[in-house]
């Protein structure tokens, strides 16, 4: 994928994150009325235009805003800054994470600390043992999620866990990455944050599951954050 110029992918950056916070389609009107970008409406309308042209965005039915793309997500992606968690953050997440004499414990309760955290699910392989997975209640709450084919959809998919997990290990990144939409194991609608852990006398993933529209900059920074502690 080609990057993008200056102008568009602030553009696509600002469109993505006002939809991340409303869940609704974004208006050329609402980028000029709440950012100050030193561009005319036109122009806007102009780029936004264009990034619908060339698949960033798309526009959900006549007379709407737009909405990003699978694509648009991971031009997003590609140029992502990152984000720092502060200090409070990191102390709720390392109490959580005391190598002791119960290692499984510590993992559980540090996937509810992410969990809390993000506002998203967590879910985490311990071994071969089984899996375990929390938050659920954090996603269904989601606008995206109001729909009841998909949350039993989800819900399914949820049961067969375990088996999800076993096709995923193979492949599932060491550091943190994301895999979202039509890449992502829980369905088009979805994204996951997986990483690779080794703590006490448990080796498996941990995945972040939210929807598409999920904060990256924060549950990457999370993630980022429980892979150091979870692997040092």
């Amino acid at each position: 994928m080609d990057p993008l110029d200056s102008r568009k992918q602030h553009l696509l950056t600002l469109i993505i994150e006002e939809y991340r916070v409303t869940a609704t389609a974004v208006s050329s009107g609402v980028l000029a009325e709440k950012y100050d970008l030193e561009i005319s409406p036109a122009t806007i309308r102009n780029i936004m235009a264009s990034l619908e042209e060339e698949g960033y965005i798309f526009q959900p039915h006549t007379s709407a805003g737009r909405i990003p793309t699978e694509k648009g997500y991971c031009a997003y992606l590609s140029a992502l800054e990152p984000h720092r968690l502060n200090t409070t953050e990191k102390k709720s997440l390392h109490r959580t994470l005391t190598d002791g004499a119960d290692s499984e414990a510590s993992i559980k309760n540090a996937a509810k600390e992410i969990a809390q955290l993000s506002q998203e699910a967590v879910f985490v392989s311990l071994g071969n043992a089984h899996t375990y997975y929390t938050g659920l209640s954090n996603i269904f709450a989601k606008p995206e999620f109001r729909n009841h084919a998909l949350v039993c959809s989800i819900s399914g998919l949820l049961d067969q866990l375990d088996s999800i997990i076993e096709r995923i290990v193979i492949s599932a990144p060491h550091e943190p990455t994301v895999t979202l939409g039509s890449r992502c194991a829980f369905g088009e609608n979805c994204a996951t944050i997986l990483y690779r852990y080794h703590f006490g006398d448990y080796d498996g993933i941990v995945g972040i599951l939210g929807p598409v529209r999920m904060n990256y900059r924060y549950n990457m920074a999370l993630a980022q954050e429980a892979y150091e502690k979870m692997n040092a």
